[in-house]
């Protein structure tokens, strides 16, 4: 299944809010390899990531080439992955089954008691879903709402400082 409005134009050059939460919060711990979902066509998270000491594999079917995204899905077939981060993902998606594709990836990826970490933004305040000027979608849900679709893989998922997460 295909997204009706591709996340491509959606990438921004900036490390998510969502690193910080985790770095402040919860501790990025060195050794580890990060799953980034959705991670976009830059590196500064992954720029970041290593000066923690963690490895950060970015797979995102619109920003990265197949080649590259092929080698991400090779590395985590054995579900050695300690983290996987989903920022600002599942807002520019617009279909349900394809969120929640995205949270199963995750879900798979992960090894037992890995850690998912998601979160999206909103910033419009009449919070109608559709399609923006740049011709991409954008849902305006809050991360409550986003936690109900989290809870559907992740059964045990939480909402903390802002932030959604759960142990596999």
């Amino acid at each position: 299944m295909k997204q009706e409005y591709t996340s491509a134009k959606t990438s921004i050059k900036q490390i998510p809010a969502g690193f910080n939460i985790i770095d402040k919060r919860f501790g990025w711990q060195p050794d580890t390899i990060n799953l980034d979902i959705g991670g976009g066509k830059y590196d500064l998270m992954t720029v970041a990531l290593k000066e923690k000491g963690v490895e950060n594999l970015v797979f995102d079917p619109y920003n990265r080439d197949m080649v590259h995204n092929v080698k991400v899905v090779n590395r985590i077939y054995n579900n050695d992955v300690d983290t996987a981060t989903i920022f600002n993902v599942l807002n520019v998606i617009k279909e349900r089954k394809i969120q929640l594709n995205v949270i199963r990836l995750a879900f798979s990826a992960l090894k037992e008691g890995g850690m998912l970490y998601a979160r999206s933004t909103y910033m419009n305040p009449a919070k109608r879903s559709g399609v923006t000027k740049s011709g991409t979608f954008q849902h305006y849900k809050t991360q409550r709402e986003y936690l109900e679709i989290v809870k559907k893989i992740f059964p045990n998922a939480e909402l903390k400082f802002g932030i959604i997460f759960a142990k596999k």
